[in-house]
């Protein structure tokens, strides 16, 4: 049975050795399990009809244009098109608004790259287990620490159903809401991201237990299933694109907001990258070793800490 310590007891073991100049050999996560959650994926399918056009009346009788009838063709054309283009596109939205700040999630699962003493352990706590941790699943984890030591480092990941409310109304961006506790204050606290990720990927339901059929792990984004590895090879922050920051506000208490910028998606299926692909937190690629962040609270931590996604735009016509 694994031993868990007190979050902030542990935090605060780890900022004293820091000030005091020591070398931490074996990092402490901190981690809780209730029950699981079941994924959904919605997949939804695109396509554009192409049209081609011609520049000659059908059956035209008339004589076979000269060089400069042609020219003049193509001029008129190339006009016609550039004032076309000038033309300013309408707004989707001629007000953004929130549409909803309550978007159910769908599942959520914690990564971790590295290991410790030389790949032979994933320490949890005060009761390292054998083998590495980037082959193990979190898919159970509701709460787990941010930080990067001895190339170990937390990622994490949600996805939401969005199903309903893009049916029915513009989205022009929304923002990623999650409930921080016990930070590691210090002077070079780095800065959380968020990405969206570009594959699809299983929840899973362990609690650090090792990958099996229908979980994920750094390694894998679904074990047994088509997709065999994360693209970028950096689990799912390596698989995703257009970072944004995440804001950390300063605690009030033991709970406090941690708020993403804006996030604009304006290409493609939104319903495909919130629902099946989801978001990433981590820190940025490159963050060197030693840094202390804020613990996640995740889905099945308490209902009022859940990962929330406000939604902007406006109903469509």
């Amino acid at each position: 049975m694994t031993t868990f310590l007190d979050p902030g007891h542990v935090l605060r073991t780890l900022a004293l050795l820091s000030l005091a100049g020591c070398s931490i050999e074996n990092p402490a996560f901190m981690f809780e399990t209730v029950s699981s959650t079941t994924s959904t994926n919605v997949t939804t399918t695109d396509t554009a009809p192409t049209t081609t056009v011609s520049t000659l009346p059908s059956g035209s009788t008339g004589p076979a244009p000269d060089s400069s009838t042609t020219a003049d063709a193509t001029s008129d054309a190339t006009t016609l098109g550039e004032s076309t283009s000038d033309i300013p596109a309408e707004p989707p939205c001629a007000e953004v608004i929130l549409l909803e700040g309550l978007v159910p999630v769908i599942d959520d699962a914690f990564f971790i790259s590295g290991s410790t003493n030389n790949n032979t352990e994933c320490s949890l706590v005060d009761n390292p287990l054998a083998g590495p941790c980037f082959d193990r699943n979190f898919g159970n984890n509701h709460f787990l620490q941010f930080g990067k030591l001895n190339e170990m480092e937390v990622m994490y990941a949600v996805r939401f159903d969005v199903n309903m409310l893009a049916e029915n109304n513009h989205i022009d961006h929304f923002k990623l809401i999650m409930t921080g506790y016990d930070l590691a204050m210090n002077a070079d606290q780095p800065t959380l991201q968020v990405g969206l990720i570009n594959q699809q990927w299983s929840a899973g339901n362990q609690s650090g237990g090792m990958a099996m059929n229908g979980d994920s792990s750094y390694a894998n984004p679904d074990v047994g299933g088509p997709e065999k590895s994360w693209t970028g090879g950096d689990g799912p922050r390596g698989a995703s694109d257009n970072p944004s920051n995440m804001i950390i506000d300063p605690p009030m208490g033991q709970h406090f907001p941690i708020m993403s910028e804006d996030i604009f998606y304006l290409d493609g299926d939104i319903v495909q990258q919130l629902s099946e692909h989801g978001l990433v937190v981590s820190y940025p690629d490159g963050t060197p070793n030693g840094a202390f962040g804020p613990m996640l609270k995740a889905l099945g931590s308490d209902p009022k800490f859940d990962p929330k996604l406000e939604v902007y735009g406006c109903a469509l016509p």
